[in-house]
């Protein structure tokens, strides 16, 4: 809220014209997609152990169960060489209170060790602390970009959504992915679940595209507005995978 001529407005104020700058490199990029991806199909395989017993599940409850926490390890470490100093990782947990990058570390710490622990002495508290603490670490993820200084297209509300609900469907599409290596059919149900992880991810992703607030945000967004983006967006993202989950169906 900022104040103008006695009058209060929510609108941005731009002093600056938007440049656009490197903040981040690979690493931190290979943080969110490793993390999020390893997070979601965990959950996923969760969700299906509940709803039926699944054939992936129990022919694969190694990968369901092992794979997500070395991947979140790996993310770590890419996170580590972001950073630059490896060995002073764990900084990242003295500041739990106000930082979110310290609570996806904390998140993500307790959710490799419930997990593994769960693959070596079955436990539904263990097997239900690792999902909290998956989503803990994807709704984290989300708050570090929206919580980003002077990044007007990433503060607003729907980033740590976008990020909760594209976490889903990497997770889906490694579930699908390791289903036809093994010559594996998944089940309709599954399917099912999948498309609507993919219609809801679409649906944050377009109001994201819509978001209008003011004109400092359609400025710091246009790049994404870009037809080759969009249309590669829209057809590959979006419209090729609900047309070849429908053709599963």
């Amino acid at each position: 809220m900022i104040l103008v001529d006695g009058m209060k407005t929510s609108e941005n104020i731009e002093i600056m014209r938007p440049m656009k700058q490197k903040a981040w490199g690979w690493p931190a990029a290979a943080n969110f997609i490793l993390g999020g991806m390893a997070t979601g199909f965990y959950i996923l395989c969760y969700l299906i152990e509940i709803i039926q017993e699944n054939a992936f599940s129990v022919a694969q409850s190694a990968v369901c169960k092992l794979l997500p926490p070395v991947l979140i390890c790996l993310a770590f470490l890419a996170l580590t060489l972001e950073i630059g100093r490896p060995m002073r990782g764990h900084y990242l947990f003295y500041n739990l209170r106000s930082s979110w990058m310290s609570r996806e570390a904390l998140a993500g710490t307790v959710f490799v060790f419930s997990a593994v622990f769960d693959w070596f002495y079955p436990s539904l508290i263990l097997r239900n602390l690792a999902v909290a603490a998956g989503l803990m670490f994807i709704v984290s993820q989300g708050f570090i970009v929206f919580n980003a200084l002077a990044v007007t297209s990433w503060n607003i509300f729907l980033i740590p959504i976008f990020f909760s609900t594209s976490a889903l469907v990497m997770g889906f599409g490694m579930m699908l992915l390791f289903a036809a290596i093994n010559h594996m059919v998944p089940g309709s149900y599954l399917i099912a679940i999948g498309l609507g992880f993919v219609i809801i991810d679409f649906v944050v992703w377009l109001r994201y595209k819509r978001w209008h607030r003011d004109a400092i945000f359609r400025e710091a967004a246009k790049v994404s507005r870009r037809s080759i983006i969009v249309i590669h967006t829209i057809g590959v993202a979006y419209l090729l995978q609900t047309t070849l989950l429908l053709l599963l169906l």
